[in-house]
């Protein structure tokens, strides 16, 4: 939301301080982080509402449910439909030449690529070996990621991400779980592979 707002030329914005540190990522706005309503309420009041009572607040109310489950774990509730998997150095290839040659044309020109083979023949393998082969995230790219993981509730230590993203969904994934939706309205996992490589000729 932060990132839509700058966009549209907004120069402040007043965000939970739990989530302060993330909406400063973005560049050329001013992210004020306020603990509740009333403290938002006395900043935009200015010195007129500095006088004002602070609000007494309620502590938070437990939820239950697989989806709270997975946000106290740290984890996606669709996690299981996508592994996370350690990025692997083509190097470390041994044999599959045209495999791995096929891999790197289809990456040097930005083109498709379609992996098929009997189980072990090591597809899964040289698709792990393709964010090491992709030139690093620009800033711009890297903001995309960044805000796609906020979205989906994966981004917990509010850094910028660098690392390309790399999704492995599972052959028994939903449609909701592929493109996205679902009754909380998140992304999928051709959303969380964004972005693409971008060549400049």
């Amino acid at each position: 939301m932060v990132a839509t707002l700058a966009r549209q030329g907004y120069r402040r914005v007043v965000v939970p301080a739990a989530n302060q540190a993330e909406a400063e990522l973005v560049a050329g706005i001013e992210a004020v982080g306020v603990d509740g309503l009333d403290d938002a309420a006395r900043l935009v009041a200015g010195p007129r509402g500095r006088t004002a009572k602070r609000a007494s607040r309620r502590s938070p109310v437990e939820l239950s449910g697989p989806r709270h489950l997975a946000r106290e774990r740290g984890t996606r509730a669709s996690a299981p439909l996508a592994a996370s998997l350690d990025p692997v150095d083509l190097a470390d290839v041994r044999g599959q030449l045209h495999a791995r040659w096929a891999l790197e044309v289809a990456l040097a020109g930005s083109h498709n690529l379609l992996l098929i083979g009997p189980p072990g023949a090591g597809k899964t393998l040289l698709a792990r070996s393709i964010p090491g082969l992709l030139p690093p995230l620009s800033d711009d790219e890297a903001l995309e990621v960044t805000v796609i993981e906020s979205v989906a509730g994966m981004l917990h230590d509010g850094g910028l991400r660098r690392e390309r993203p790399f999704r492995a969904p599972h052959h028994t994934a939903s449609y909701a779980a592929l493109v996205g939706g679902g009754p909380q309205l998140l992304p999928g996992e051709a959303t969380l592979a964004h972005p693409v490589v971008r060549l400049k000729h």
